[in-house]
């Protein structure tokens, strides 16, 4: 059985654009091989710009953000940058959690119809009409209580 590729790497003008072809980044021996060859462009390219292009990516794991943490650091000593590009809510989750989307130029994608707040929505328009009554008392309630904002600043 062939196996299927990976990435699709294009590489033109001082710029790599490697885009994932999988759903999960986890295999140790995929990723160390994308990484040595990332890295290997990083140091020999001063002032690349490396694009990851994650629109397929459900998933990544430890071994993929230590693998971005090396590319990271060798692109930046080379006066490089390493950006993300179409990044979906649940790898954006990975990403924040780890304080990633911090240290690099992260490009999200919102997907509406598979986004969280979408999916709530959709929930609570399909709620029967007995429901809706008592939500709707439960709405005119909480706003009549003086409640703090959970907005974070």
């Amino acid at each position: 059985m062939k196996r299927q590729p990976l990435v699709d790497v294009c590489f033109h003008d001082n710029v790599i654009c490697c885009t994932f072809l999988t759903t999960q980044l986890s295999k140790r021996s995929d990723l160390r091989l994308i990484f040595v060859y990332l890295n290997q462009c990083a140091q020999t390219h001063p002032g690349i710009t490396i694009i990851l292009d994650l629109k397929k990516v459900e998933y990544i794991s430890s071994l993929f953000l230590r693998g971005l943490i090396h590319l990271l650091e060798q692109t930046i000593q080379n006066k490089g940058t390493v950006t993300l590009a179409q990044v979906n809510d649940s790898v954006f989750e990975i990403l924040e959690l780890t304080q990633m989307n911090q240290k690099l130029s992260v490009h999200r994608v919102v997907d509406h119809d598979n986004n969280p707040v979408t999916r709530l929505k959709k929930r609570c328009a399909a709620v029967p009409e007995s429901h809706a009554k008592i939500i709707g008392q439960f709405k005119s309630i909480v706003q009549h209580l003086h409640l703090p904002s959970l907005t974070h600043h």
